[in-house]
């Protein structure tokens, strides 16, 4: 594939992290009031992840909460300041990891995606 393709798939829950890879994977989910579903994007992310980093875009609802309870490291900008910014915010967090996964928390993006990262390639900028 040319560097930067994209390619989609429909993922399959086979395993869990250890079984998968043994580079640190950290899930950034950027959440703007998402207490319905963030919970259980969480759980289910931190299935094939090492870190799942929420950034808080300034909810007003219980999602900063609700995902501490659920095991993310939470951060919380005090108003919504754009995706972009979530983003960034939540790159910065991940300083160490060895792959970054980035996907929405309301559950538009299924976590077992995440045990397809043993696939990619240094090129392939998305999964």
């Amino acid at each position: 594939m040319a560097e930067g393709s994209f390619f989609s798939f429909i993922p399959q829950e086979t395993s869990e992290k250890e079984q998968i890879d043994c580079r640190k994977i950290a899930v950034i989910l950027p959440a703007y009031n998402e207490e319905v579903s963030i919970g259980s994007i969480v759980l289910l992310a931190r299935k094939y992840a090492d870190r799942v980093i929420v950034v808080d875009e300034g909810s007003t609802d219980r999602t900063a909460e609700l995902a501490a309870i659920a095991g993310a490291e939470v951060i919380v900008h005090s108003s919504n300041i754009g995706k972009g910014m979530a983003f960034k915010t939540g790159f910065a967090a991940a300083e160490g990891a060895d792959i970054i996964v980035t996907m929405d928390s309301d559950g538009q993006h299924n976590p077992a995606a995440v045990s397809y990262t043993h696939l990619t390639l240094p090129t392939i900028y998305s999964v």
